[in-house]
């Protein structure tokens, strides 16, 4: 058995839930624990986590559609990638937000990822 769009984007969605609240926990943490400028950097990390993990979803969707698009998804790939280095270059550089902090909010994505296909379904095998 295929999963089914809907299948896919209810997994999304999770996915995408459990991000965002694994980034409001380290934000929190981050704020407990050392202050307001490791919050705004955690809340940040986890922002761009978000984002990142949004896009990724729309570029793979793209390049696997059915359908011929008119959208260059390999250059939107590397686009994305060059704006994440690039802005968390900026942000670093220019003292808005500091490291660790940043580090743990972005730690949401791939948490959040895992945390969010505990509740998946599983694909039943057919027995042939």
């Amino acid at each position: 058995m295929t999963p089914t769009q809907t299948d896919k984007d209810a997994s999304m969605a999770r996915a995408m839930w459990a991000v965002v609240l694994v980034g409001l926990s380290a934000t929190v943490v981050a704020a407990w624990v050392s202050g307001a400028l490791a919050a705004r950097s955690a809340a940040l990390g986890a922002a761009v986590a978000a984002a990142n993990l949004w896009v990724i979803a729309l570029v793979v969707r793209g390049m696997l559609g059915q359908k011929k698009s008119s959208v260059p998804w390999s250059l939107v790939a590397v686009l994305k990638m060059a704006a994440l280095f690039g802005g968390l270059y900026l942000l670093l550089r220019g003292g808005w937000v500091s490291l660790l902090p940043l580090l743990a909010g972005y730690g949401a994505l791939p948490l959040g990822i895992v945390a969010g296909q505990l509740g998946a379904p599983h694909p039943v095998e057919e027995e042939g």
